[in-house]
């Protein structure tokens, strides 16, 4: 189960970088991660989505043992 944490942690980061530069102050850094990522707004979607699914995960893995 620690690679199931771990994707889902390493998920939430790139979520959570995404999302902060897509506000970047950086003209250039703020245009390449714009074109790349999905809306501010799919990204909060996603990293509820994600959120959700690892509070799952941490419920039922006693259970799971």
């Amino acid at each position: 189960m620690p690679g199931v944490f771990d994707a889902l942690r390493g998920a939430n980061i790139a979520l959570r970088w995404l999302l902060l530069h897509t506000a970047a102050s950086n003209r250039r850094l703020r245009a390449a991660v714009t074109a790349a990522a999905p809306s501010p707004a799919e990204l909060v979607s996603l990293l509820l989505d994600t959120a959700v699914l690892e509070s799952e995960v941490t419920v039922l893995t006693p259970a799971l043992a």
